[in-house]
């Protein structure tokens, strides 16, 4: 069991750096879109974010589907 753990941490790292690399590259590709959106995102509804949220989830699992082969 110690042993699965030990090799599930270097797959979790990846994911993490992944993010981070998406990250930077909107902060640091387009800062002054990146200050707008984060304007926008303030004004908005929760409910709207809530929404705009869940189908960036499912966009997200979707990519990830079609990339390991569907």
């Amino acid at each position: 069991m110690r042993q699965i753990k030990v090799l599930q941490r270097p797959l979790r790292v990846q994911k993490d750096a992944r993010r981070c690399s998406v990250e930077g590259l909107v902060y640091g590709g387009f800062p002054g879109l990146a200050k707008k959106l984060a304007g926008e995102v303030l004004s908005m509804p929760e409910k709207t974010l809530r929404i705009a949220g869940l189908i960036a989830i499912a966009v997200g699992v979707g990519l990830v589907w079609l990339v390991r082969g569907g």
